[in-house]
């Protein structure tokens, strides 16, 4: 039986090495070649013309899988018999098992979150999970996201940027929208639109939205936490985001050589520029980290990300910070995972644990009168009632602490967390 080593470079060179003279082996390029390695160079003619149950392989030593596997198949020779060298790692797979699957678009939900209405925050969250659990109830395969900018082609429309300036937004695009988005498993596509009537290929007879009542020319179709409380009330659970396992094993790399076998322990910092009120106050939490007993918990902390690159405060001396969670979302949410709970103050990611599996958190949430987007009437209106568990927690190890934080106050919350898990 012969083999075709369908390509000539260095992927062929090992190839001819570790066939040796076990293998009849057959050189071919799409247009043929001079002789190599003293060997004759067939072109994709001349292939045709052999017989085909004489070859047991073709392997493709080459980038241009795609267009080599096409050639192959328009001359009758099957697929799985075609395998192709990976370059990366230097193994060889059969084209078969690395098809893509055909997606077909009546098994998408195309979910449009759109800048001319919602704040790019952390507030995303809850319009990603209301668009996964909109897709389960639509019983699709697939989520498409679409990024809608507030520009648009009409002159008529009106838009105004504001909160953040438009550098800061396509910050907050690629580093928090993005990824919440990714940590949704059905996720199959991210587009982030240049103007609006960019979603009318999408809006075609025939698709399937979110939400439901979204138009371009429109400004009314915000997604906050009052829109996923029907989803609770009905029985649906809302635990959809999962991180991606590199950001899993980055996590696990880092702690490898510090946790033993100790329970880890995450205090995440509000250290932001705006409404400097709210931000941790670093003596408090500092005291707490000291008084953990460092034998049984490891203590690691996520700073703020706009502080995550400066040197750490001199109250938290020689406590373990990890900046790349400040940094890459999806390895803060892994980290979070991994912790026996993560503790702080309200901030924009304090709200990731409530819909990752098996979580556990404290938040502490004072009543900033001064701070019109963090006081007890805004809970409210966002149907979080103070003193009351939040309703979209997702389990009894998730819990909000209607109070500013002492270092006596997260102490206590700690040990409730620590009473809850041993008796689970």
């Amino acid at each position: 039986m012969k083999t075709v080593l369908y390509g000539l470079n260095g992927a062929t060179d090992i190839c001819l090495r570790e066939m040796g003279h076990d293998h009849e082996i057959v050189l071919v390029t799409t247009t043929g070649a001079p002789a190599y390695q003293g060997r004759d160079v067939l072109n994709l003619e001349n292939l045709a013309q052999l017989n085909f149950d004489e070859i047991e392989q073709v392997i493709i030593c080459s980038m241009f899988v795609n267009e080599i596997t096409a050639s192959l198949l328009s001359i009758g020779f099957p697929i799985q018999r075609v395998y192709f060298h990976d370059m990366q790692d230097w193994v060889v797979n059969r084209c078969a098992d690395k098809i893509n699957n055909v997606v077909h678009k009546d098994d998408v939900l195309y979910a449009f979150f759109d800048l001319a209405c919602s704040v790019a925050t952390f507030d995303v969250v809850f319009f990603a999970v209301a668009a996964e659990v909109e897709r389960k109830l639509q019983k699709k395969k697939h989520i498409h996201f679409f990024i809608v900018p507030g520009a648009s082609c009409n002159p008529d429309w009106v838009s105004i940027q504001t909160i953040h300036t438009p550098a800061d937004t396509r910050w907050r695009i690629d580093h928090i929208i993005t990824p919440i988005f990714n940590m949704i498993e059905a996720t199959i596509g991210i587009s982030s639109l240049a103007f609006r009537e960019e979603t009318l290929n999408a809006l075609s007879s025939g698709t399937s939205i979110f939400p439901s009542h979204f138009s371009p020319d429109k400004h009314d179709h915000q997604v906050l936490v009052p829109e996923i409380k029907p989803y609770v009330e009905q029985g649906h659970s809302l635990i959809c985001l999962k991180p991606q396992e590199e950001a899993k094993r980055l996590v696990d790399s880092f702690l490898s050589d510090k946790l033993g076998d100790r329970e880890l322990v995450v205090v995440t910092l509000r250290e932001y520029a705006q409404q400097g009120q709210r931000n941790s106050k670093y003596d408090v939490w500092a005291d707490f980290i000291k008084a953990l007993d460092q034998r049984a918990y490891m203590p690691v902390l996520v700073r703020d990300t706009y502080k995550s690159t400066t040197p750490l405060p001199p109250e938290f001396e020689d406590v373990v910070d990890f900046p790349m969670a400040s940094i890459d979302l999806n390895v803060r949410v892994a980290l979070y995972e991994k912790a026996f709970t993560n503790i702080g103050t309200a901030t924009g990611p304090a709200v990731l644990p409530n819909f990752v599996a098996d979580t556990s958190y404290v938040t502490f949430v004072p009543d900033f009168k001064d701070a019109p987007t963090s006081n007890y009437e805004s809970c409210r209106r966002a149907e979080m009632i103070p003193y009351e568990e939040v309703f979209f927690r997702g389990n009894e190890n998730q819990l909000v602490v209607w109070d500013a934080p002492t270092t006596e106050l997260i102490m206590k919350s700690f040990k409730k967390i620590c009473e809850n898990k041993s008796t689970s």
